[in-house]
């Protein structure tokens, strides 16, 4: 068991210094102690990672500059107050899997705000692009059969394709898209009104994913299954911005690392020029080419909606430059 080399009882200042030598020895330069805690004869050091992001924007050649996201209680270490002993530390793995985490907590929250706010501009997408979901198919069907038939139109699909469907007959009906009749789906009430709106279906079907989009954003996993990679381009150049507190322009290499990083397939490598020539003919991105470099950037107003989302960012503000 591995002792303090200190007087006996152990004090909070000896009980931080000994945590801060494991974090040293066992974690790394980018964890540190926070404020130990006294319990039952215990000292609890919370750990707190400040992890740094390195940020410029080569469109205006500004200079690097470093920014940290502080997270939290991404471990601990437990030290006996009475004896001097060590009792317990979290790993660097359980530690480097709880920033992980909250790095993903960051990408995911701002993904949400950037649907929301978004919503129409992603809706404007080919239906090509929605292959990865049957909402699309949900919301034509009832547009031009005016109801669908559970026991009957979802027969002949499988099991487990039919569950798929059934779980986004949920979604939609729970922003009020449809609602069940004994076994038929019908229009509920916001799709009603959407039919009355617009004449032509492609406007119908547009505007009723976009409804989803603004209404359930919360459903987050679901929708990255209707935008793929058009979303997570997105979601990485205004996270980018928003951990610099402006727009940030970001080059092509670096998108391309991304999306090898997150996907690891060559095949969206490959895809990636004709994501971002759609994402910029929606509005969502905008590129511009300096020196040679091709550099992309977010839109100024989606950009200012996004850092509106209160609510919805609430629980990153002091991982952002917000």
């Amino acid at each position: 068991m591995q002792r303090l080399l200190c007087d006996i009882p152990v004090s909070e200042k000896d009980a931080k210094k000994f945590a801060y030598d494991i974090i040293r020895e066992e974690l790394g330069s980018i964890q540190y102690p926070d404020k130990p805690k006294l319990k039952e004869g215990v000292w609890i050091v919370p750990i707190t990672a400040r992890y740094p992001r390195v940020l410029s924007d080569e469109i205006r050649e500004v200079p690097e500059k470093v920014r940290f996201m502080n997270f939290e209680n991404v471990g601990e270490i437990r030290i006996d107050a009475n004896k001097g002993e060590l009792l317990s530390r979290s790993g660097y793995y359980e530690v480097s899997n709880a920033i992980k985490e909250n790095l993903e907590k960051v990408r995911t929250i701002v993904e949400m705000a950037l649907v929301k706010v978004g919503a129409n501009r992603f809706a404007q997408l080919p239906f090509p692009e929605h292959i990865h979901t049957p909402i699309v198919d949900i919301l034509s069907w009832i547009l031009i059969n005016d109801n669908l038939d559970m026991s009957q139109d979802l027969s002949l699909i499988g099991v487990d394709n039919r569950d798929k469907y059934l779980q986004n007959i949920n979604l939609l009906e729970s922003v009020g898209l449809l609602r069940k009749s004994g076994n038929l789906i019908i229009p509920d009430n916001n799709l009603v009104e959407i039919e009355t709106k617009y004449k032509n279906l492609t406007e119908k079907i547009s505007n009723s994913i976009a409804f989803f989009f603004e209404k359930g954003y919360t459903q987050i996993e679901s929708i990255k299954q209707v935008l793929g990679p058009h979303l997570t381009i997105t979601a990485f150049c205004y996270e980018k911005a928003l951990e610099y507190g402006d727009l940030l322009s970001i080059n092509y290499e670096t998108i391309d690392r991304m999306i090898l990083g997150i996907y690891r397939q060559e095949v969206k490598r490959i895809k990636l020029p004709r994501y971002l020539i759609q994402l910029e003919s929606i509005g969502l991105l905008e590129e511009t080419t300096i020196s040679g470099k091709v550099l992309w950037r977010g839109k100024e107003e989606i950009f200012r909606r996004i850092q509106g989302e209160e609510e919805i960012l609430q629980p990153i503000r002091n991982f952002l430059a917000l």
